[in-house]
């Protein structure tokens, strides 16, 4: 959806591979990018169709991912399987985590870091990594290292205050598109 294009069309993300299961926003965002009002961004943009729930689950997820962004059907199987594919440091970012069907799957995640709260449309954003709790439950309770390895995986300018940091990772995520999911 509407993540692919916001988040692809930063310098830093060198690749962004997006499986879709909606016929709908795959054929919306594939002619945005096949138009060129993608930003130029298409050459660096993997787009797949999965409408079933093993397609999706199964696609061919070989890589190790900096950031896995959750933001569809079989969030609680994504939650699940992502662990496997983050690289070292990697994160995985759950829109929508206010809904009380994703907490188990999001409760395997020791460190969580809430980045919005939701809104009557969409119900927040945050931040989990597999590994050892840090206690920190917040953007503001982060050391400016984290923020800035934050992002720069987010392709955001990690030269700012932390303020500004803060400010521009809430920005970044606020508008992903809404398939009704």
């Amino acid at each position: 959806g509407g993540s692919t294009v916001t988040f692809s069309c930063h310098d830093n993300v060198a690749h962004w591979t997006s499986i879709e299961n909606d016929e709908g926003w795959y054929v919306k965002v594939r002619r945005l990018l096949d138009s060129g009002k993608g930003r130029k961004i298409s050459d660096k943009i993997t787009l797949r169709l999965a409408t079933t729930e093993e397609a999706y689950l199964t696609e061919p997820y070989g890589n190790e991912y900096d950031m896995i962004f959750v933001d569809g059907r079989w969030r609680n199987e994504c939650l699940d399987l992502a662990p496997q594919y983050l690289a070292s440091g990697g994160f995985v970012l759950i829109h929508d985590c206010d809904r009380v069907r994703y907490q188990p799957s999001m409760d395997a995640y020791p460190e969580r870091k809430r980045l919005s709260y939701g809104d009557k449309r969409h119900q927040g954003l945050m931040l989990l990594r597999p590994g050892d709790d840090t206690g920190i439950d917040t953007l503001e309770e982060m050391s400016m290292s984290e923020l800035r390895e934050m992002a720069e995986r987010l392709g955001i300018d990690s030269k700012r205050s932390k303020e500004d940091q803060i400010s521009a990772i809430i920005a970044s995520t606020e508008w992903m598109g809404d398939n009704g999911d």
